[in-house]
């Protein structure tokens, strides 16, 4: 836990334009085949912009690797839902910020290795109120999932293409957990 406390106040060797704010998400990941671990950091930060920095850091010596902007990771009252995975090669983001009187949310998926983003979707059902609040990464697919008052989502995609694969969008039931992914399974709890 210390180590993540020593990243956070690392500000000076980035552009100042980038600069970490509040420490949001830490996914541990293999990004470069060594003996220690490395750690992907999504920092939320008050912009107008909404954008929010994502940086890889490397295991054994605590260099980065890379950074990359991502849009709806910021910190706000109505900002947050900040859920990520990394799976395949592969980090995915859901994120969501105040459009107005309602909430924007968005997947985003970059290349765990290199930062470069592959895709990003926008379009959320109506029972999800506008944002994604799970994603997971299993193989080759990427499955979103949303639960609300509201009811609940389900979407498949090709987890590099973001290619949409099916999509269960139930308005009238509510459920108290999310999915769990097994390899080629998803099962849902039965609605409240």
């Amino acid at each position: 836990m210390a180590a993540v406390f020593w990243w956070w106040t690392q500000g000076e060797e980035i552009d100042p334009a980038l600069q970490r704010a509040h420490l949001a998400l830490v996914l541990p990941a293999d990004l470069d085949g060594g003996l220690e671990s490395d750690v992907i950091l999504v920092y939320a930060r008050h912009t107008e912009q909404g954008m929010s920095l994502v940086e890889a850091v490397r295991g054994e010596d605590q260099s980065t690797l890379w950074q990359a902007e991502v849009a709806g990771m910021g910190v706000g009252a109505t900002q947050g839902s900040r859920a990520g995975t990394v799976g395949s090669g592969l980090l995915a983001l859901a994120s969501r910020k105040a459009g107005g009187s309602t909430m924007q949310g968005q997947i985003t998926v970059l290349d765990a290795k290199t930062g470069e983003q592959l895709w990003v979707d926008t379009d959320i059902p109506d029972s999800c109120r506008g944002y994604w609040t799970q994603v997971r990464i299993q193989g080759d697919v990427l499955v979103a999932f949303c639960r609300s008052d509201a009811g609940h989502a389900l979407r498949s995609y090709s987890a590099r293409s973001g290619e949409q694969l099916w999509e269960v969008n139930r308005p009238d039931e509510v459920l108290e957990i999310g999915p769990v992914l097994l390899p080629g399974m998803v099962f849902l709890p039965h609605p409240v």
